[in-house]
């Protein structure tokens, strides 16, 4: 947790927990593992999560935007940067979450409430 304002994260060897409680500011992971890390996404903050644990599958998604009106996490793949979209492909702007690294496996299960 980085805290306040932009920060660059580095967790290192091991199992690493990434935790953001605030948007507006976008943070660098430098080393995050798919196989290893987790990003952990208070849901006071992201207030579209209201399903504590795993995030599930149906408000994952890899793209540029959202496709529907639960894609609330996504992971843009070229860029590497995680969004947040709290409506999904309604009205409204998502914001960005962090960078986190360009063409990773990540998956759901790689995203905690």
């Amino acid at each position: 947790n980085g805290g306040l304002g932009t920060n660059t994260l580095t967790g290192g060897v091991g199992n690493d927990i990434f935790r953001f409680t605030t948007t507006g500011h976008v943070d660098t992971i430098t080393d995050f593992n798919v196989a290893n890390d987790t990003i952990e996404l208070e849901n006071s903050v992201f207030t579209a999560l209201n399903t504590l644990g795993v995030l599930p599958p149906d408000q994952f998604r890899i793209g540029a935007q959202a496709a529907d009106a639960n894609d609330f996490i996504i992971y843009n793949s070229t860029t590497g940067v995680l969004i947040y979209d709290a409506n999904g492909n309604g009205a409204g702007a998502a914001v960005q979450i962090a960078k986190i690294g360009s063409g990773l496996a990540l998956t759901n299960a790689d995203i905690v409430v």
